[in-house]
């Protein structure tokens, strides 16, 4: 979960980047930074290893959700925030799956629809990048 929110704050860090704003860079970096101490401290007492995930899971939400505001002045992106939060959400609630079940034909029924209704949610993207793919392939191939 936090990989994949981690590569939503690292494509946000190379608009500041590119706007040559680093400051802002940092500033989101050390809120995300801070919010992961703090959690950390918090959560590894009562959660050994898990609460350190969490904790790097949500500073890292942190960290995105301040550069998305923060870099909607350099860059319009169009976040479709009931459709995000839906993801997170699934993306929780498979780790909580894993988490709790540990294994078991019923864990991986569960993850396996959860899936299925992540993909249901992202339908058109996904088609539109395979088509994209398959159009870059069948081109380099003619080539």
């Amino acid at each position: 979960m936090g990989t994949s929110i981690s590569c939503h704050v690292n494509f946000l860090a190379s608009v500041y980047m590119a706007e040559k704003k680093n400051i802002m860079a940092m500033v989101t970096a050390f809120a995300g930074a801070a919010t992961n101490v703090i959690l950390n401290l918090i959560l590894i007492p009562i959660m050994g290893a898990n609460g350190a995930a969490i904790a790097t899971a949500v500073s890292f939400l942190v960290a995105f959700a301040a550069r998305a505001l923060d870099a909607r002045r350099f860059l319009k992106i169009n976040y479709n925030t009931p459709v995000v939060v839906l993801e997170i959400l699934i993306l929780a609630t498979q780790s909580t799956v894993m988490l709790v079940m540990k294994s078991g034909i019923v864990m991986y029924a569960l993850e396996a629809l959860l899936l299925l209704v992540m993909v249901a949610i992202n339908y058109k993207q996904l088609l539109e990048l395979f088509n994209l793919v398959v159009d870059k392939f069948l081109k380099k191939k003619k080539s």
